[in-house]
């Protein structure tokens, strides 16, 4: 039986047995620190606690830390059963009515510490485990368990995909994802994208395109030109998609950049460096981009080299293995469609392909851009957001839809795509039929309605009782201290 058909209780227990050793970790820190300081020292040494837990297990959330703060909370609940009376002299005016019989002493007299304690030990054990911190991610010790709870993780979106090839999966992408169609930009009609690339990433997508240009000595994200639609600078926007990474470190995201100006490597390994990036770079182990030598998802998690950069295109730098030349790796169908007639599956990049056919057997990974124009004048084209619920489509059957284009490629081809480009990916939707060529059914994903730029579903989802006992816990400590 696979590693991810295991029992679901399986998971359970080894989440269980994840949450019990990092709480134990924070007790065995916390308890004596407790003991030994003044009540008014307390809290500070909580923080000094959290710190420490940051650094042995880097993937700890907002819930987790509650818990600990409520636990330790429950420590001095019982190192002082009789509550003191409001404190008198200088600290008085700090309560506005200091008798036994305000609202606020009865609060302090409620047992909520043990309930509290209670709630949240519930929430955090049963909260979705988001992977070993990097650190931990790289050792191979033979543990069994280690092993099941890395399994029983999703890889991007499903736990099915952890173990195929990179090579072996369709990598749904946000073409021109820098470039908006919303209030940022008077909803210019130059944009390709209603929501940014860190809600795409929230919501599913794993490929992410743009323009780079060089304007000033500085590399711009910028649609054709800077003084048409500039998105900002290069550095900023990779520190964006860097945040949204480290705080999910299951996922591995491909960027395709447009190098526009025919910059060297050097310009945009600096962007990589200053964004801190380029430390989840992947470097192929073959030069010539052959399919057979792509890792699994899961070798690139445990390596923490999760991110793969394309750029068309660049010369290859020994000092930047991370940057790969795309047309090197990639084959591309055309791109300036203007009817959704038009979508077909022969090779339109690199020129020095005669055929699909040839591509295929060179080792390319296949492209299928499907994302068409409307035509304003002989010379300018716009996104077509006008048939967009067509274009996006998972129909097989109906002409221009995504689905139909994705199915006749892969017959034509005798593979799927490897990597898909849309414009409003949230239209369609267009992840469905990523899903269905991947044969999943993804989990912990966010519609685009409901996404955040920083966050998954899965800490959204308990970041609400988290706060919740985060407030009641500082409430009591508050109380014992002021």
């Amino acid at each position: 039986m696979s590693h991810w058909q295991q029992p679901l209780w399986n998971w359970w227990f080894v989440s269980a047995q994840r949450r019990v050793r990092q709480i134990g970790t924070a007790l065995l820190v916390g308890a004596p620190i407790f003991n030994k300081l003044s009540a008014s020292s307390r809290s500070c040494s909580s923080i000094f606690i959290f710190v420490f837990l940051k650094q042995v297990y880097p993937t700890v959330g907002r819930t987790f830390c509650s818990t600990i703060f409520v636990l330790l909370s429950f420590l001095f609940y019982l190192q002082c059963p009789h509550l003191p009376p409001p404190i008198p002299d200088k600290r008085v005016s700090l309560i506005r009515n200091p008798q036994p019989s305000s609202v606020y002493n009865h609060l302090r007299m409620l047992p909520l510490p043990p309930l509290g304690s209670l709630l949240s030990a519930v929430l955090v054990l049963s909260a979705p485990v988001q992977g070993l911190s990097p650190g931990l991610a790289n050792r191979n010790d033979g543990n069994a368990v280690g092993h099941v709870a890395r399994a029983a993780t999703a890889c991007n979106g499903s736990p099915l995909l952890c173990d195929r090839a990179y090579s072996n999966i369709t990598h749904m992408g946000a073409h021109d994802s820098a470039f908006l169609r919303d209030e940022s930009t008077g909803n210019s009609i130059a944009g390709d994208q209603f929501f940014n690339a860190t809600r795409a990433l929230t919501a599913g997508l794993r490929l992410l395109q743009a323009q780079v240009h060089h304007v000033n000595g500085t590399l711009r994200l910028c649609h054709t030109s800077c003084s048409l639609l500039d998105a900002g600078p290069l550095d900023s926007w990779l520190s964006a998609i860097k945040f949204w990474m480290d705080q999910n470190p299951n996922e591995v995201v491909t960027l395709l950049l447009v190098n526009s100006d025919d910059v060297e490597a050097p310009a945009f390994g600096q962007a990589f460096e200053t964004s801190g990036i380029k430390d989840y770079g992947y470097t192929p182990t073959s030069s010539n981009g052959t399919s057979s030598s792509w890792p699994t998802l899961q070798e690139m998690i445990s390596a923490n080299t999760r991110l793969v950069t394309f750029i068309a295109s660049i010369s290859s730098w020994a000092s930047y293995p991370y940057l790969l030349d795309e047309f090197t790796y990639v084959f591309e169908t055309p791109f300036e469609v203007t009817s959704l007639a038009g979508f077909n599956c022969t090779v339109d990049r690199p020129k020095t392909l005669s055929s699909a056919a040839s591509a295929i057997e060179s080792g390319r990974l296949p492209l299928l851009n499907h994302f068409a124009y409307t035509t304003l004048t002989s010379s300018i084209l716009v996104p077509d957001a006008g048939d967009i619920d067509t274009t996006n489509s998972p129909s097989t059957t109906t002409t221009g839809a995504l689905g139909r284009h994705a199915d006749t490629c892969t017959q034509q081809w005798g593979t799927k795509p490897v990597f898909v480009l849309v414009d409003f990916w949230d239209r369609g939707p267009a992840m469905d039929t990523a899903d269905r060529l991947n044969g999943i059914e993804a989990e912990a994903r966010s519609s685009s309605s409901s996404g955040s730029d920083s966050g998954s579903a899965g800490s959204r989802l308990y970041a609400v009782p988290g706060a919740l006992t985060m407030a009641i816990s500082v409430l009591l400590v508050g109380g014992w201290i002021i």
